[in-house]
């Protein structure tokens, strides 16, 4: 049965299919007629069945073998390898502007730079003192717009999220909960009311949702659930993992650590709310994963992706329009970004990078992505992490 189970794993990674949402059945030997037109059989006592569902930006497969009355089950995430052709440290839209770097700055890997180029600036009583070389890494022209994520992998995303419909309005007065990738999702609706979660553990096929602001504290651990709010606080020491969507902005506190896979996704549809799309991380905090800003609309403000101090991603950052960086931010990689811009003591510098650092070599090579990523290979698909196996 333990062959059978990969077997099962290898079909779901080899589908052409976006998703395979009712459970597919098969026998794994000569194929016989079978009571159910929707199952195909091959070995009555000797079955896999198999189910791969959207999860977030990645997807859940799940594969069950049966011989007779004892059943093998296992649950896994599985997204898509990076692509060798897109493999840059620093990506920025040419709008005819060099980029300045000053401090000991270091951009390890291949750049997409505009065709100014990128020269050496002094600021703040800082000169460059980093490498030679600028870039230690090829340099290519970058377009006039960023590469745009993934049009299906979007429309995707954002049906899965119009399509929720929450199952609970509250933790019926339990502090852990774990539901099974086996089971129906548990879908929770916050209320405007509850506003805050605290004093919780979330694990696994749980969905959150709320149509206003979630606050998110340091006593709530969360572990492979999905967050969805209009806008979304994740409050100082907060530590776990998982994937936040919000309708207008993500905001960080400190001391805030995200581990991997986590995912942060701003996804805009409405220009009329006003304020630009924002992403904002406060000092000392750390992502070990991706974060993006989808704006449907992009004629008024644009999007907003900010660093705190002493910043540390290992990952994926995009925004289609300003990323700010402060003191000491490190980027283990890639950024891609429409503009940079750097606050020190109190003022901003268009187009600069001070005592910061993009090495797109310290990212790991078995970091695996979701389909919507522009530097995801939409070829081979490979397990992300197995979360389930009884």
């Amino acid at each position: 049965m333990e062959r059978n189970l990969f077997s099962g794993v290898n079909m779901i990674l080899a589908s052409s299919r976006n998703a395979l949402l009712a459970d597919s059945s098969f026998n794994l030997y000569s194929i016989s007629n079978s009571p159910d037109p929707g199952i195909i059989q091959t070995h009555f006592n000797d079955s896999l069945t198999i189910r791969s569902i959207p999860w977030g930006v990645f997807k859940v497969g799940t594969v069950r073998s049966f011989v007779s009355h004892d059943t093998l089950f296992r649950a896994f995430t599985y997204g898509y390898v990076l692509d060798t052709l897109h493999r840059a440290a620093f990506y920025l839209a040419d709008e005819d502007r060099p980029v300045s770097v000053s401090g000991y700055t270091q951009i390890k890997g291949n750049a997409y730079l505009p065709k100014a180029g990128i020269v050496e600036s002094f600021v703040g009583n800082k000169k460059y003192s980093g490498p030679k070389s600028m870039v230690l890494g090829s340099k290519f022209t970058s377009g006039r717009k960023l590469p745009h994520l993934d049009s299906v992998s979007l429309i995707s995303l954002v049906s899965q999220i119009k399509s929720l419909k929450p199952t609970d309005t509250s933790f019926s007065g339990l502090d852990s909960l774990t539901v099974s990738f086996f089971r129906p999702p548990r879908i929770i609706r916050i209320s405007k009311k509850a506003n805050k979660l605290s004093n919780l553990y979330l694990s696994g096929n749980i969905m959150l949702v709320s149509d206003s602001l979630l606050r998110i504290d340091s006593t709530v651990h969360l572990n492979n659930v999905l967050v969805f709010a209009k806008s979304i606080f994740i409050q100082k020491g907060f530590w776990g993992r998982a994937q936040f969507f919000a309708q207008d902005s993500i905001i960080i506190g400190k001391k805030v650590s995200l581990n991997y896979p986590s995912c942060l996704g701003v996804i805009s549809l409405n220009s009329k709310l006003g304020l630009p799309p924002r992403i904002a991380f406060d000092n000392n905090d750390y992502l070990e994963g991706t974060a993006f800003i989808y704006q449907k609309d992009k004629k008024g403000s644009q999007a907003f992706l900010d660093f705190g101090k002493n910043f540390f991603v290992h990952g994926f950052l995009y925004v289609p329009g300003m990323a700010r960086f402060r003191d000491s931010s490190v980027i283990n990689g890639s950024l891609y970004a429409n503009r940079l811009m750097f606050l020190d003591m109190g003022v901003n510098y268009e187009n600069y990078l001070i005592d910061s650092k993009l090495d797109y070599s310290a990212l790991s090579p078995y970091f695996i992505n979701g389909s919507i990523f522009p530097w995801a290979s939409k070829r081979k698909k490979k397990v992300l992490e197995w979360i389930e196996s009884r």
